[in-house]
């Protein structure tokens, strides 16, 4: 549905693995937050002054988005969820036209057992 974001569903079963098999596919780290601690750490242009925790997947997504972060000079550490993939967004463009779909995953699985962990709370005491 172009200018909407739609969460993914059987029908869209077969859309991220097409878009992930084309040439120009571009990766983003990405989702709300994310994009938001990325936007703060371009502002703050010191490298390593914004950090990111959530869940992953055991997939080479995950490792997309760790790349991403490590890129844009954020600092990140996932939750590894072994069970299910990584959580992605398609955002496929027709002009200035949009369209997502969102396909939660692991990022929903994120759990406060994570956030006591010594490497993330590091993190929350050195930001």
């Amino acid at each position: 549905e172009l200018n909407n974001a739609v969460p993914a569903g059987d029908e869209h079963r077969g859309l991220f693995e097409e878009l992930a098999s084309l040439p120009d596919v571009k990766y983003v780290a990405g989702g709300m937050v994310q994009n938001t601690i990325r936007v703060a750490q371009w502002m703050a242009q010191v490298p390593g002054s914004t950090a990111f925790i959530g869940c992953v997947g055991a997939d080479s997504f995950a490792n997309k988005m760790r790349t991403a972060c490590a890129d844009a000079g954020v600092n990140s550490v996932y939750k590894v969820d072994a069970y299910a993939p990584t959580g992605c967004c398609a955002c496929l463009m027709r002009g200035v036209e949009r369209a997502m779909c969102v396909n939660l995953q692991a990022a929903k699985n994120y759990s406060k057992d994570h956030l006591s962990q010594p490497e993330v709370w590091r993190l929350v005491e050195e930001q």
